[in-house]
Parts: C-alpha cells; sequence; structure tokens
C-alpha cells in the first residue's frame, strides 16, 4: 500500500488540483505595475496547501517535474484569464528548465493559445535548489533567450552560489532576497550591501527587484538608494485576483519625492537671485 502523502500529491497532479496566487511587483519611478509572481496554492484544508509541503512531497516521490509542468499551466492559464498587464514572473528549479525548458516549443505553444507574448514570460531561478549540469542550463537558457523570454534569479543572497550564477548566465532581472532589505532604514550595513548590489546590476545591464518589503521605512530606503522596482506583503499580497492598481504608498512616495525636487530647485533659485 502507497503511503498517504504520495496518493495525495498523486491526485492533486492527476486532477491538476493548484491553483495561482499573483503578488504585484510595482515600478516605484512610473507609479505602475511591473508584472505579477505566480504562487502556487495547493488544495484548501489540506496540509499541501502550503507550497512547501507541496513540493516536499512531491520532491520525496520524484513527482517534482510533473508538479512544475503544472504550476507553469496553471499560472500562465491564470494570468491570461484575468488579463493582467505587465510581465508574469513563474518559478522555476534550475534542474527543471535544463532538462525540461531546453525544448521550448511546449511553453511556446501553450503561451500563444493564452493570448500571451513570450516576451511578457520571465523565468524566476530560484536560489533554493543548485543546477547539476550548469552547461545545460546555460544552453536551455540561451535557446529561451531567442523566444524574447526573460529571466530572473530569485531570491538573490538566500541560497546556492547566487553571485557565481549572476556572473555565469548574466540574467535580465536579479530580484534581492528579503534578508537585504529587512530593517534596511536602520543598519547602515546593508544600504552599502544595496548600493553595491545596484551599482552592480546597473552594470550588467540587469534591472533589480527588492522583494519582502514590509512598511514605509524600508520602502523609503530603498526608494531612496535609488531602487526603482519593489514587491512585498506592504505593496501587495499574492491573490487569487490581484489589483492592477498601484497602492497609496507608492503615489505618496512619489508626490514626495517631486515636492523634494521642486523644494530644491525653489532653494537653488533664491540663491542665484540672491
Amino acid at each position: 500500500m502507497q503511503p498517504a502523502v504520495y496518493c495525495e500529491i498523486s491526485e492533486i497532479i492527476n486532477s491538476a488540483n493548484v491553483s495561482s496566487q499573483l503578488q504585484p511587483i510595482y515600478n516605484l519611478a512610473t507609479n505602475s505595475v511591473l508584472g505579477y509572481e505566480a504562487l502556487v496554492r495547493g488544495p484548501e484544508n489540506s496540509l499541501l496547501h502550503s507550497p512547501y509541503h507541496l513540493f516536499k512531497a512531491a520532491d520525496a516521490y520524484k513527482l517534482t517535474t510533473a508538479l512544475e509542468t503544472l504550476c507553469i499551466k496553471k499560472a500562465i492559464e491564470k494570468f491570461s484569464l484575468l488579463d493582467l498587464p505587465g510581465k508574469l514572473f513563474i518559478n522555476v528549479t534550475p534542474n527543471y528548465v535544463a532538462t525540461q525548458l531546453n525544448n521550448a516549443n511546449w511553453l511556446m505553444h501553450l503561451l500563444k493559445k493564452q493570448g500571451i507574448s513570450p516576451n511578457r514570460l520571465v523565468i524566476e531561478l530560484t536560489e533554493q535548489s543548485r543546477a547539476d549540469d550548469i552547461d545545460q542550463l546555460k544552453t536551455a537558457l540561451k535557446r529561451l533567450k531567442t523566444f524574447d523570454i526573460q529571466f530572473a534569479i530569485d531570491d538573490l543572497g538566500a541560497g546556492y552560489s547566487g553571485l557565481i550564477q549572476w556572473s555565469e548566465m548574466q540574467p535580465d532581472i536579479i530580484k534581492l532576497d528579503r534578508h537585504f532589505v529587512h530593517n534596511c532604514h536602520q543598519q547602515t550595513h546593508k544600504q552599502h550591501f544595496l548600493r553595491a548590489l545596484l551599482e552592480l546590476a546597473n552594470s550588467t545591464n540587469a534591472l533589480t527587484i527588492v522583494e519582502g518589503i514590509e512598511n514605509q521605512a524600508e520602502l523609503e530606503c530603498i526608494y531612496n538608494l535609488g531602487f526603482n522596482f519593489a514587491q512585498g506583503f506592504y505593496l501587495g499580497k499574492p491573490t487569487a485576483t490581484p489589483t492592477i492598481a498601484t497602492p497609496n504608498v507608492i503615489k505618496s512616495l512619489i508626490s514626495d519625492a517631486i515636492s523634494q525636487l521642486i523644494q530644491q530647485a525653489e532653494q537653488s533659485s533664491q540663491r542665484l537671485l540672491n
């Protein structure tokens, strides 16, 4: 007799009983939505509702590939159904990209069927696991780029060899782990790290997204450091039907910045007149 967990995860995959929640990512400079990150959820009232337990169970019974394929399909279908603006960010393990996306024909067919242009898709390489074959991974990513699909390194600083992956694979987008932003307004050394990472990203033409914004002080800190893209519970939680509007905290942030610029311009003009 098979263990209960195996039966449950098998049934979830066979019946496609997972759903996607979407969390907004904002452009602070333009007060607009950059896109949405898709986050999988298992069945309600089940231990496997949590993505951690869902993938742990799939991994234990060698069903991770099937689960990841299902999650990609569900995310694309949900994004299309809601007709959301911007880009769709999907978390994928490096090994899945290397072995299952080296031939992206099925993915391109799915995008076309759902009416989503490939240049609106961002594959997020999770830092929680390493690639078994880095050359195979690089080949797969290079092929995806020929279709204008972008890729990001997710949670940089949280897992395996983030800087090595960055230098080896030249991602389009870097997503900084929330460790760097947590209480950054109170910790000067974190601000130094953030500045250095932003400068490095700019020098490699990579867009940088700061994850894990949880309060106004952190938001103001990363904005003042020069970051334009942000994500976090303070700005918007993952939901089944995310908003397309930007939160008032971003509008006030831009308004305050404009007021400061006007004030500085007035002060400069006054000094010239004097």
